[in-house]
């Protein structure tokens, strides 16, 4: 798994992925700031 970067957001751990595809792939939601939605 590659993880580029975390840190925390609010009370929630934000796991930063190289892609919005990778998160999603890996059964993360990626957060609306640094992931343009997918439909």
């Amino acid at each position: 798994m590659e993880v580029k970067q975390i840190r925390r957001c609010g009370l929630r751990v934000v796991i930063k992925f190289s892609s919005h595809k990778e998160a999603k792939s890996k059964g993360y939601r990626a957060c609306k700031v640094c992931s343009p939605p997918e439909d």
